[in-house]
């Protein structure tokens, strides 16, 4: 399986990014077996995704983000935003808490909470089906943890220093 994309981020002001992607999977379309019957052609797949940092003081910034994908007939619209509360900064760097809602358009509410130090990032969310296979799985969704390392910017400009990479 093979897949592509691009990625710009651009920096106008120390106090904020500004990134957009896209991408495509199964750029090669390949085939699926389960177990020994059956085949499945995998679509092609592209997706774009915009989001941003907006650092509104020393204590809160904000990270909306908008991501788009389309395959075989079916598309998905995700759409929401991340907030970091700084709760502490000394010289090892910042400890963030992050509180989060997105929407999967039509399908599902999704809360995210964690915490951020340093280049370290944990990670926790939770979708609620709010479609119309509620009544199947009783609004059930799936519950996710992930750990996320964040390298710097280069030390080539101040401000590449006070944010992390953009996250893929």
């Amino acid at each position: 399986d093979m897949g592509a994309g691009i990625n710009y981020t651009y920096f106008p002001s120390d106090r904020m990014y500004l990134k957009i992607g896209g991408g495509v999977a199964h750029v090669n379309q390949p085939t699926e077996k389960f177990l020994t019957t059956g085949k499945n052609t995998v679509g092609f797949r592209p997706s774009v995704n915009v989001d941003g940092i907006f650092q509104t003081n020393k204590i809160l910034s904000i990270n909306p983000s908008f991501y788009y994908t389309y395959q075989s007939g079916a598309n998905q619209i995700v759409v929401g935003s991340l907030f970091l509360l700084t709760a502490k900064e000394d010289e090892n760097g910042k400890t963030k808490v992050i509180l989060g809602a997105f929407e999967r358009l039509n399908d599902a509410f999704i809360g995210a909470a964690g915490l951020e130090w340093g280049t370290m990032r944990m990670m926790a969310s939770y979708d609620y089906t709010t479609s119309s296979l509620t009544p199947y799985n009783h609004g059930y969704g799936a519950f996710e943890i992930s750990l996320i390392y964040q390298n710097k910017y280069s030390k080539g400009k101040s401000y590449y220093n006070k944010m992390n990479c953009p996250r893929f």
